[in-house]
């Protein structure tokens, strides 16, 4: 049985821990700038830009994460306590593919492709903007549709 508390816990999770390791890479980059020269010193040192550049890329990175991270506790309540009869953001969806492959698909909006194991299931978190989504939502259990040449029925949402 599908645990859809503990699978957001571990996403909220995860999701956490990568804001830590953003943080951490952010003031590493910063120390790293501190330490150097800049172009105005030295016409040819151009560490202390580049680390600058760095870790504004790891700041990019950070507020990305944190914004999906937003989102899915924002939304941790409703989703949680939805009984859903058609596929939406927040649903768990039971797919088969091809009538033999079983996935699971967690639909969040904005989030990663990523897949987690939780209780021996592995659940792919999918992004209610990418296309397979898009071809799966407002579907009933039953029902199916194709994408990429494959045909996909819904078997449950949870």
């Amino acid at each position: 049985m599908i645990n859809k508390e503990e699978i957001l816990k571990t996403i909220i999770n995860d999701y956490e821990s990568k804001l830590e390791k953003y943080k951490k890479a952010m003031d590493e980059a910063q120390k790293e700038a501190n330490f150097h020269k800049g172009a105005m010193e030295s016409r040819y040192d151009t560490f202390k830009e580049e680390a600058q550049m760095l870790k504004e890329g790891f700041a990019r990175q950070f507020n990305k994460v944190n914004e999906i991270l937003k989102t899915i506790i924002y939304y941790q309540a409703s989703i949680l306590n939805k009984k859903y009869r058609k596929v939406l953001p927040g649903a768990i969806v039971k797919c088969t593919i091809d009538g033999n492959e079983e996935k699971h698909f967690f639909i969040i909006k904005g989030i990663v492709l990523q897949d987690y194991i939780v209780g021996n299931i592995k659940v792919t978190t999918l992004n209610s903007e990418a296309p397979l989504a898009k071809k799966i939502i407002n579907l009933e259990e039953g029902e199916e549709t194709e994408f990429n040449g494959k045909t996909i029925e819904i078997n449950k949402i949870i």
